[in-house]
């Protein structure tokens, strides 16, 4: 983005100039438990074909810059997934460097035997 600037001198003087300002950056982390030990990595194996599956997904703010969260939407393929913990980012201020974690269940998600999902 860019913009201009105006601004008023202790002496008085009016000055004016324009900026650069870089997109805001984040960082999505998502991993998931499907087998269900406690233990959230980026690729697992259901016990079961149409089991529950919980994610975890960790939003890092990146940028040089606080940022707001308007959404956070999960799409597979042409699916979307919802995230039910979604409420917990939305209109949240991430200051610079920090992060924001939640975990939320699909229920049904896993494939049927020798079939795999891909969800990052």
């Amino acid at each position: 983005k860019s913009g201009r600037a105006a601004f008023t001198q202790s002496t008085g003087k009016s000055h004016s100039g324009s900026c650069s300002i870089p997109p805001p950056t984040l960082t999505v982390d998502k991993t998931n438990d499907a087998d269900d030990n406690g233990t959230f990595t980026g690729s697992e194996v259901a016990t079961a074909v149409g089991s529950d599956v919980t994610f975890r997904v960790t939003v890092t703010n990146t940028s040089f810059y606080s940022v707001v969260i308007k959404s956070l939407t999960d799409v597979v393929g042409a699916t979307s997934i919802p995230v039910s913990c979604a409420s917990a980012f939305v209109g949240q201020t991430l200051a610079i460097g920090a992060s924001k974690t939640c975990t939320f269940t699909v229920a049904g998600y896993s494939p049927a035997d020798g079939g795999s999902k891909t969800n990052r």
